[in-house]
């Protein structure tokens, strides 16, 4: 048997749930022992001090205690025979004042949550300890935590049992134990205890290969006396919040087996590996409240997510019969009446399940205050940009009939669970990484129901926690709960509170109710011994329902149990299921419906300007106030052009194939770039700025569009690292580039000059025809330095050793694998997953920062040749895309397939467009991926 890496020791204390002043029976204690030793339902906390020195963490929890050794310690953690010595302790606060006979005492060991590693590994666990306890009035010094021995006797404590030996239960603990405790310990003649600790522990041998390879679990239940609870106790507390804020009677929630994602984006597509379950109702609220099956037909399939309609008489869910099959949208009544399937497999569904092993999947939805249904699908056919062949989720809406689906975002990723905010916006998680770092930009987004108005809420510029999920508005409050998840490979975490009124980019908005957690980074969690939440769900600024799972394992297939949780970080378990892990509790109840927002053709009119190629029905309209305001460092007068490009979604088909065709590179699937973004980059054009900063000017809409501020030799000056997708006849402004969202408009003493004229349409850059392109390398520059560099820059005897030939290579060129490798033109590497994250100041890369541009452009320099203005802007308009070689994602890429008909297509501008986003076909089946 192989030692795990990562060594935890459980010690968990159970205790009763009662009133101020009760009797512990054996009766109630039995009745807690259905929570199977996870959770403390009533009175106590505890703190633990391991036996690793300063590896130890403690860990203090307050009512509900998981008291874990969370630090990762690798190799011989418990020799034979050894203990922690005086070094190891474990303090359990009653939270009160108690008066027992006894203490029982339970004592297990477990590997790792993993039953029949467990039951080949009998006799470990806690072999013998000193008792101390502290009573009241006795001044007794508490330890503040882990971080070496502790003196209890010097510390006021009163040790009653030296060296106490303890048995250990004979098999291990798993999820069908049902074993007593195995100690028990005397406390007559002790009155007014407050804690008790176990010091000087020592263990029982482990395993031939001298280490401790588990964890142990004890937990102590004061029985057979009189208990006077500390009004003033976290659990005291909770339990007073709980009764005033949680005015319910029935709880809706979901059972089924935690997902067994690699990624948090992929419960669709690789988490959704076991079935069985339900949607279930809980009436009385209670841990022995009776649960009905809400749609017990479909008990054999999965059940994602859903969503509660505003009067509480329906529910909209996601479902799929089998593992292998796709997510569809159900509907139902409360009362298990009028069960109907709102979305349907399309004609090309055996087409798809054929070609790339899966279908469509519609998932998270979410009832808009004007009877309509917002859900994330995967109908538009896109992959994710760094995967060959994870789809990719955006937001999509339908009528409450499951008629009239359209996308309202033109995501290159992924988007996940929405839900409505007070103002009536839908409020969700977005991934994108504009030239920026790929990984951890799971950020806060909102936007109107009918897809205008999309503006980032929070996260965008920050790397830790990774992912923002499952976010909810407090009621009454601006503030917003959400889970902080890595990005790999759960989404579950911490519990997180924003208050956007702080700072909508700032560390210093967020708040973790879940400190002992810590911040899930790209690869996981820092302290998984701690646990795992999932789902908030606010009931007030004090209380929420959580489901919450113990760790170390983050996928316990019944793991997961629902508890309210205040913002302290006290629990109170509320209901466990025996089989199955319980998700998403909601109150069964009505709740306020939001206001309905206009749409955006109803809040502007359709521009009056030339439109030039986009029809103005296709088209939205953007004001810039002052370019300026926001953007330091650069002098008035400098910005001449606003440059508009677009972040290319890619379809299923060449992230599909290109793996299996030698096409792809890294992450890249296929190869886009050498160390540079993953997505295709096509230009739109370019607006003129006026001298004051303003700018009024025409987009295509139903684009990932994203803006650069140029000078007069089209260089940029500032990059914007995010997008924006518009809606047909949407008016947006800003006030400036980069500048705050909480910032308004300065007064002004004459109409912005942008103003006074009609929208302009946009215009080609010097060198271009009208109408988008994307950036192609072969095209735009390589017949540039074949013109003006290759004389000197050859092959045969290339000057400064740089040969920058058009020669193919595996999967470019060699001039561009020489400019790229010796970092002669500046970019953003975005594979690193925190790289670039933060906002920027303005000329941080791009052609401003280029040694090949300085090259080009310094007097006396050879490679001053006098190119021409046209293809000078190519040039730099390649470098400020972020330097792709690829703008096409179909067709065949390694030179050995150099003779194939698609190998390395020029792109057309027709081949990579999609519809306008509100333009669906007829069924709700999105155009074909590989058109």
């Amino acid at each position: 048997m192989k030692p795990i890496a990562t060594i935890v020791s459980h010690f968990l204390l159970l205790a009763g749930l009662f009133g101020a002043s009760a009797c512990f029976r054996p009766a109630e204690l039995l009745g807690d022992e259905t929570d199977r030793a996870y959770y403390a339902s009533g009175i106590a906390s505890a703190k633990w001090n391991g036996p690793v020195g300063g590896a130890s963490e403690a860990v203090s929890g307050s009512g509900l205690t998981e008291n874990r050794h969370g630090a990762s310690i690798a190799g011989n953690w418990m020799q034979p025979g050894s203990g922690g010595g005086d070094a190891a302790w474990f303090v359990v606060d009653l939270q009160g004042r108690c008066d027992p006979a006894k203490l029982v005492l339970w004592n297990y060991f477990e590997f790792g949550g993993n039953p029949e590693q467990n039951k080949t590994l009998p006799n470990r666990g806690i072999a013998s300890a000193d008792i101390y306890i502290a009573t009241a009035g006795s001044g007794a010094k508490i330890p503040a935590g882990s971080g070496g021995p502790f003196d209890f006797a010097a510390a006021g404590w009163k040790r009653i049992h030296a060296g106490h030996a303890f048995h250990i239960a004979p098999v291990a603990r798993d999820a069908a134990d049902t074993a007593g405790p195995t100690d028990t310990i005397d406390l007559t003649g002790h009155a007014g205890v407050t804690h008790v600790a176990l010091a000087g522990m020592k263990h029982f041998a482990p395993d031939a290969f001298g280490q401790y390879t588990g964890f142990s679990e004890v937990r102590i239940v004061p029985v057979a006396g009189t208990y006077v609870e500390d009004p003033n106790s976290p659990r005291a507390r909770l339990r007073a919040t709980v009764k005033r804020e949680a005015n319910f009677d029935k709880l809706v929630f979901l059972r089924r087996y935690t997902y067994q994602s690699s990624h948090i984006y992929t419960d669709h597509y690789d988490g959704s590996t076991l079935a069985g379950g339900n949607l279930c109702i809980l009436s009385p609220v209670a841990p022995d409240g009776k649960v009905t099956e809400l749609v017990p037909t479909l008990s054999d399939g999965i059940i994602g997510n859903y969503d509660l309609s505003y009067d509480a008489r329906r529910v909209v869910f996601s479902y799929k019969p089998a593992p292998d099959l796709g997510y569809r949208i159900f509907e139902v009544g409360i009362d298990d009446r009028g069960l109907r399937q709102l979305t349907h497999d399309g004609p090309d569904e055996p087409l798809m399940h054929a070609r790339y092993g899966h279908g469509y999947d519609d998932l998270d939805p979410c009832y808009l205050p004007n009877g309509r249904i917002v859900f994330t699908s995967t109908r538009a056919k896109r992959a994710v940009l760094c995967t060959p062949n994870f789809t990719s989720t955006s937001l999509h809406v339908m009528d409450a009939d499951g008629s009239n689906i359209h996308a309202i975002s033109g995501n290159t990723i992924n988007e996940f669970t929405p839900t409505m905010m007070h103002d009536g916006r839908v409020l969700y998680t977005r991934w994108e990484y504009v030239d920026k770092g790929a990984g951890d930009v799971q950020s806060l987004w909102a936007v109107r129901p009918d897809g205008s108005g999309g503006a980032h809420v929070y996260k965008n510029n920050l790397s830790l926690p990774s992912a923002m999920m499952d976010a909810r508005q407090i009621p009454g409050s601006n503030k917003i709960v959400a889970i902080g998840a890595p990005h790999m490979p759960l989404a579950v975490g911490s519990v997180l509170v924003v208050d956007i009124r702080v700072s909508q980019q700032h560390a210093s908005a967020m708040t973790s109710l879940t400190p002992a957690i810590g911040w899930p980074s790209h690869y996981g969690w820092p302290n998984p011994g701690a646990g795992f939440y999932a789902n908030p769900y606010p009931l007030s600024e004090d209380l929420f329902l959580v489901s919450f799972c113990p760790g170390p394992t983050h996928n316990n297939p019944s793991g997961y149990a629902i508890h309210y949780f205040d913002g302290s970080g006290t629990r109170q378990l509320l209901y466990r299921d025996d089989k199955y892990s319980c998700f998403r509790p909601m109150p069964l109840r009505p709740r306020p419906v939001p206001p309905m927002i206009p749409t955006a053709d109803q809040l502007a009119s359709a521009p009056s300007g030339d439109p030039s190629e986009v029809e103005a029905e296709e088209s939205a309209t953007l004001f810039l106030e002052d370019v300026y305001a926001g953007m330091t460092g650069i002098e008035r007068g400098r910005v001449k052009y606003l440059r508009v490009m677009e972040d290319v979604p890619k379809p299923w088909a060449p992230s599909w194939v290109s793996p299996g065709c030698g096409d792809s590179i890294g992450m890249q699937h296929p190869a886009v770039s050498l160390d540079g973004h993953f997505a295709v980059k096509r230009i739109h054009g370019i607006v003129p700025v006026h001298e004051d900063g303003s700018a009024l000017f025409v987009v295509p809409a139903g684009k990932n569009l994203y803006f650069q501020a140029l000078d007069e030799d089209y260089m940029e000056l500032q990059r914007m690292r995010t997008f924006v997708n518009l809606m047909p006849g949407e008016t947006r402004s800003c006030v400036g580039c980069h500048e705050s969202r909480q910032t308004a408009a300065l007064p002004r003493s004459a109409l912005p000059s942008a103003l006074r004229n009609d929208p302009l349409a946009l215009a080609p850059q010097p060198g271009d025809t009208a109408g988008p392109r994307t950036v192609h390398y072969p095209i735009d520059v390589q017949p540039v330095l074949d013109r003006h560099c290759v004389s000197c820059h050859g092959p045969a005897e290339p000057a400064a050793g740089l040969d920058l030939s058009g020669e193919l290579t595996t999967l470019f060129n060699r001039s561009y694998e020489n400019l790229i490798r010796r970092n002669l033109v500046n970019k953003v590497d975005v594979s690193p997953r925190d790289n670039y994250i933060p906002a920027v100041r303005p000329l941080t890369f791009g052609s401003h920062r280029s040694k090949l541009i300085e090259q080009i452009r310094r007097a006396g320099s050879p490679c001053n040749t006098g190119m021409p203005r046209e293809e000078f802007a190519r040039v730099v308009t390649w470098i400020d895309a972020n330097a792709p070689y690829y703008g096409i994602y179909q067709g065949k890429r390694n030179l050995k397939w150099q003779n194939a008909t698609d190998f390395r297509p020029d792109p057309l501008a027709a081949t990579q467009s999609r519809p306008p986003l509100r333009l669906a076909p007829p069924s709700g089946l999105p155009p074909r991926g590989d058109d």
